[in-house]
């Protein structure tokens, strides 16, 4: 910047105070601020969208923080969510399948070991005994009862009540 002639400027007396404020805070010369903002504003194209009626808004940086931590917090607590949910069906799976497998080590290690047998073992085979009779009553083989339950069932159920009625009939756990 050079020293040659110094000229008056004509500024309205709100915008004095702001460059004032600045010549404060960054301890430079007001002419030295209005030398930046000129430069800028010819280094940057700003002439062309020079607007001396507009007003400038002013951005709230605190507020564009906010929302923009509000909106990360969103984003985090709906992944740790969804990373929540996969570990505990994870382990919901893992649970199932480590203990079938326990059953089967113990029924393989010792099958007439009477700590793996139900409770209910009995009542279940006085049930089966009494539905087996129920539906020859009514002219029903078990074979047509299956594939007539498959029908009616979902997927899932179907299977996991042939694997059940295997496991009864069989006086396996799993």
């Amino acid at each position: 910047m050079s020293n040659h002639t110094r000229k008056t400027v004509k500024i309205y007396s709100e915008t004095y105070k702001h460059l004032e404020q600045l010549s404060k805070e960054t301890g430079k010369p007001i002419l030295h601020i209005v030398s930046t903002i000129v430069n800028t504003f010819i280094a940057n194209d700003f002439v062309k969208d020079l607007d001396l009626e507009a007003k400038t808004k002013p951005i709230n940086y605190r507020e564009l923080l906010t929302n923009s931590l509000q909106e990360q917090k969103k984003e985090l607590a709906n992944m740790m969510k969804e990373r929540t949910n996969t570990v505990i069906g994870f382990i919901k799976t893992l649970d199932k399948k480590v203990e079938n497998t326990r059953r089967d080590i113990i029924f393989k290690v010792d099958p007439d070991d009477d700590t793996i047998s139900h409770p209910l073992e009995f009542h279940y085979d006085f049930v089966i005994k009494n539905l087996i009779l129920l539906l020859q009553s009514c002219q029903l083989n078990q074979d047509a009862f299956v594939e007539k339950l498959s029908t009616l069932i979902s997927r899932d159920e179907y299977e996991f009540f042939i694997r059940s009625y295997n496991a009864v009939m069989s006086k396996r756990i799993n």
